[in-house]
């Protein structure tokens, strides 16, 4: 088999680094060994406030508590005090004064202890939540708005936002229509309504440390570069509290608990996205600005609005594998943030298409939002809920006689599941994605087109992938602390190597 078409960068153990006219190569594979027997000091990676309480936490709340039973203590003894005052005998009387003395120098005392320490070790500083989504609709005055129910009607128009949380904001009573609050999701919109929408922002969630091998491309005191595994989800969303990338990462730096924000939400409502894979339940290889999302540090500083997302900087997609840079501090989240802003950073991906595209490269142009038909994918979205999106290809190889390729892709925006949707969008979707119509029967009929492969040959094909045959092959970028321009390639795994092989056969007639 000839895989040179797969060579598209240096291998996979070689990590080039170079700074001006100066370059150099280093093996990364001995430093790896290496560093698996070391861990980063936790200072060094950025982290938000930790759910696991110090010892000297626990002892101010044990404090707070002997606090207020005394109080309440106190507060029942008064109460005696005056019941036995005209009921009871001198002696009684004496001697419930002088339990409700005692009681109130403990409570004093306690008072004291425990201001004592919590001024030698002051609590976490507290971010107020984000803000609610406020969403204005106008429905078109000419015509009976589509779809009619209020849910239905807000969810086909508000991108990125699902239609339980929708559905939820009616009953909680944060929906005004013309001014009228409205606490059923089956109103009927009418022609003119003016929607006001408050969406709360969704609940933060705790991430734990985990023991899960990570197979580590490049790591410094700043940042590391991970190949990521198919079926990784890269931070916790609703379905994937625990197995994430963000789980390794806090084992990985010896950090403790901490609360992240859940799923692709940010500040505002907004998600960021990524080439093949952003929000999912998850995420694409996109960028999240650092003013959306809020980190906070060991050293107490913040970045954002308090929603926390320890060092995530891009994402890919639970199917996807390959390369992903992992920020340990702030001024490294921020300035990787700055350059996938400014579109500099060096990103390729390979994928095995279903046909052959044509012309064999080319630019594609279409705005991606949320399937206004099925909210759990995405699509290309003309009109409200699109937002512009851009995506390079170009064909490596012609497979299977050319009912399948392998394509490399380049992205200029970072949009959830661009890369999917932009392959569907030209009619030769990603083999093995059975959400944009890659997998099943269809992609083994058009693998079979022609009578180029035996038609029980390439339904064994599409059965052997398990998920988009769609690799981050390359990642390139100015380290934010040093200067020095690193890039980074990783070879696809072995499902989508044995499945570029199996493609690369001799036609069977």
């Amino acid at each position: 088999v000839d895989a040179s078409a797969l060579v598209v960068a240096p291998p996979r153990t070689q990590a080039h680094i170079s700074s001006g006219s100066h370059h150099r190569t280093q093996d990364t594979s001995n430093s790896r060994r290496a560093r698996s027997h070391t861990r980063m000091p936790a200072g060094r990676l950025l982290a938000l406030p930790a759910l696991a309480s110090s010892s000297a936490g626990c002892a101010a709340r044990l404090f707070r508590c002997q606090q207020a039973n005394a109080t309440r203590a106190t507060s029942s003894l008064v109460g005696s005090r005056h019941h036995l005052r005209g009921k009871q005998s001198p002696s009684a009387w004496h001697l419930t004064s002088r339990a409700v003395n005692t009681s109130t120098r403990v409570s004093r005392a306690t008072n004291c202890t425990a201001r004592g320490v919590e001024d030698k070790f002051p609590p976490a500083p507290v971010t107020s939540p984000p803000p609610p989504q406020i969403v204005e609709i106008t429905a078109p005055t000419n015509g009976v708005p589509e779809p009619p129910r209020l849910d239905a009607y807000l969810t086909a128009n508000v991108p990125d936002i699902s239609r339980a949380r929708i559905v939820g904001s009616i009953k909680d009573g944060l929906v005004n229509v013309n001014g009228k609050l409205i606490k059923k999701p089956s109103y009927k919109v009418c022609a003119g309504d003016a929607i006001v929408c408050r969406i709360p922002p969704t609940p933060p969630m705790e991430a734990a440390p985990e023991n899960i091998p990570l197979d580590v491309a490049y790591e410094d005191d700043h940042l590391m570069v991970v190949n990521k595994p198919a079926g990784m989800v890269v931070h916790p969303s609703a379905g994937h509290e625990t197995g994430t990338l963000v789980n390794a990462v806090l084992f990985h730096c010896q950090l403790p608990a901490m609360r992240v924000v859940s799923g692709n939400q940010r500040a505002g409502g907004s998600t960021s996205g990524d080439s093949g894979d952003v929000v999912e339940a998850e995420g694409p290889e996109g960028w999240a600005p650092a003013a959306s999302d809020g980190l906070a540090f060991p050293d107490g500083s913040q970045s954002g609005s308090g929603i926390l997302r320890p060092g995530i900087v891009h994402r890919l997609d639970k199917g996807t594998t390959g390369l992903i840079v992992v920020a340990k501090d702030g001024p490294t989240h921020v300035g990787l943030c700055e350059q996938f802003a400014a579109r500099t950073v060096r990103r390729r991906y390979i994928a095995i298409v279903l046909g052959t595209p044509d012309p064999a490269a080319a630019r594609v142009v279409a705005p991606i939002g949320r399937d206004p038909k099925d909210r759990l994918r995405m699509g290309v979205v003309n009109g409200t809920g699109g937002r512009p999106a851009a995506s390079n290809y170009k064909v490596r190889a012609a497979l299977a006689g050319g009912n399948a390729a392998l394509v490399e892709w380049q992205l200029e925006t970072g949009r959830t599941h661009q890369i999917r949707v932009h392959a569907r969008e030209i009619g030769h979707p990603i083999l093995g994605d059975d959400t944009y119509a890659g997998g099943g029967g269809m992609a083994a009929e058009l693998l079979h087109r022609r009578g180029i492969m035996d038609l029980d040959a390439a339904r064994r094909i599409v059965q052997k992938c398990k998920r988009p045959m769609l690799h981050a092959r390359t990642l390139g970028f100015q380290h934010p602390i040093t200067g020095e321009q690193l890039d980074f390639a990783v070879d696809p795994p072995a499902d989508f190597e044995a499945t570029f092989a199996a493609l690369s056969l001799p036609p069977t007639l």
